[in-house]
């Protein structure tokens, strides 16, 4: 299967859940999940929200809510990448992996470093046989096949039965920071 069609799909269902789907607005997966979430919460922006490495001016309007902590016409760069991905891993009690490049690239970077920070869990598509999601696996990683193991997952999680890799009152103190500080500094505005 196509790893876009398992974003979105993953995406879907996690919308239909009531879940609030956060991407980093990279071409691709991260783009699928939000086109999946959008599509069954009835194009409504509060079911999806994109975090810029960008300014929010940088990039074409789209349906879904957009975050960015960079000034509005600040460019894409590499180190405002690291940032946003922190952020979204942060963000997350859960982060969805459906794709990723050995050792290279943001989704691997954001992935370890929220596992070595335990800023969240991290689950990835147990239907690729890719190099880089069998690592994350090694690193700690759970796999799933769909929407339904994930929430299997989760449930187990909840009950316990999977050990707690993270404070998630330090995730939100880093994450509240960041905005505070953000916020005193650029002034929001809704985009289309």
């Amino acid at each position: 299967r196509d790893v876009g069609y398992w974003a979105r799909t993953i995406g879907s269902r996690a919308a239909e859940a009531g879940w609030l789907v956060v991407s980093g607005a990279a071409a691709g997966c991260d783009n699928a999940a939000i086109q999946g979430a959008l599509k069954s919460s009835g194009l409504n922006p509060s079911g999806a929200i994109s975090i810029l490495p960008c300014g929010i001016n940088q990039l074409a309007p789209r349906k879904s809510a957009v975050l960015s902590v960079c000034e509005p016409n600040a460019p894409f760069s590499p180190a405002q990448a690291m940032e946003r991905n922190t952020l979204l891993y942060a963000s997350s009690e859960w982060a969805i992996v459906a794709h990723s490049r050995f050792r290279e690239g943001g989704t691997w970077a954001g992935c370890t470093d929220a596992m070595r920070r335990r800023l969240c869990r991290i689950a990835v598509s147990k239907l690729s046989h890719e190099l880089a999601l069998q690592s994350l696996c090694a690193l700690g990683a759970n796999q799933v096949a769909d929407w339904d193991d994930f929430e299997q997952l989760r449930k187990q999680s909840q009950a316990g039965v999977l050990p707690m890799l993270y404070e998630s009152s330090e995730a939100q103190k880093y994450i509240s920071n960041v905005f505070r500080e953000t916020s005193s500094k650029y002034q929001t505005r809704k985009v289309a």
